[in-house]
């Protein structure tokens, strides 16, 4: 753990980052995350389902909250890391508060979600302090695994009778929102929210029934994006109706073929990355920022 804690910031030097975020959540911004995914446990040891790490070129700085602090200190207590409760003060709200300390913030755009961003944005908006973004994790420049863990196989739905409503009726108020909101598309990374509104379930995590997916959904269809695309056709099969399955690698392409700069897409500011926002900025000034109705 020292020697990753070294290389990251050797890296920091290179891409002049004065600190750098590392959160426990992944590119789906969930709470849960498998093994392959576990960046903050690589970096510092601590294997607790909340958190977030500030490294900087001397000091760490891993805040989470009670359920945890214990076993935050037993897990990082041969590294210089001081332990913070987040009742006491929330990692931005500390940056912005030591702010004479530093220069540039790193964030990795995958990892933080558009509602974190600006709070981290407006913390910091009175002092010096720069955010500088990058789009490839810096950890996984250094931590050499298989990314992938999705199990096509693994992937099955539950009846009417455990879910209490069908997939068709959750699609038909789906629509009927955006009919309301005079939107083309509702845009979710939310894996929570699709297994909810497709009654699909999955073994991508360990003790959690998830298949990890992004979702952009029409009043008349909806296409979701998975890992890996190649489906059984028995489980294919039981997709509701207009339902197209994409891998995720094709995500910024589907979105450029179907959005043009008119287009109005709804997206929740808690459930979307930074970098998935930026690109559907690109391609419509008339993102709604609502609550995700999945």
């Amino acid at each position: 753990i020292k020697k990753n804690i070294s290389n990251l910031r050797n890296l920091m030097k290179k891409y002049f980052i004065d600190i750098y975020i590392v959160p426990h959540n992944d590119e789906y911004l969930s709470e849960y995350v498998p093994d392959n995914k576990e960046r903050l446990r690589w970096i510092c040891g601590f294997s607790g389902s909340a958190g977030t790490l500030l490294v900087t070129n001397k000091k760490l700085y891993l805040f989470t909250d009670g359920r945890y602090i214990l076993q935050a200190k037993q897990q990082t207590k041969n590294l210089e890391c001081e332990i913070i409760n987040i009742s006491d003060i929330k990692p931005f709200d500390y940056i912005e508060k030591n702010n004479d300390k530093y220069k540039k913030i790193g964030i990795e755009s995958k990892t933080i979600s558009l509602f974190e961003y600006n709070y981290l944005k407006k913390a910091i908006s009175k002092t010096p302090l720069k955010i500088k973004t990058i789009n490839n994790n810096l950890i996984d420049l250094l931590w050499h695994r298989k990314i992938s863990i999705q199990n096509k196989k693994n992937y099955f739905f539950l009846s009417k009778k455990y879910t209490g409503e069908n997939s068709k009726k959750k699609l038909e108020k789906t629509s009927a929102y955006l009919l309301k909101e005079n939107a083309e598309y509702i845009f979710t990374q939310d894996s929570e929210s699709i297994a909810w509104l497709n009654n699909l379930r999955g073994r991508d995590l360990p003790h959690t029934p998830i298949t990890f997916c992004n979702a952009l959904i029409s009043k008349n269809d909806q296409k979701i994006f998975f890992e890996n695309k190649n489906i059984p056709k028995k489980i294919k099969k039981k997709f509701p109706k207009n339902t197209k399955l994409y891998e995720l690698k094709d995500l910024s392409k589907i979105l450029k073929k179907l959005c043009f700069m008119g287009s109005k897409i709804i997206i929740d500011k808690n459930k979307i990355s930074l970098f998935n926002y930026n690109l559907l900025k690109k391609l419509t000034n008339n993102l709604l920022i609502k609550k995700d109705i999945l």
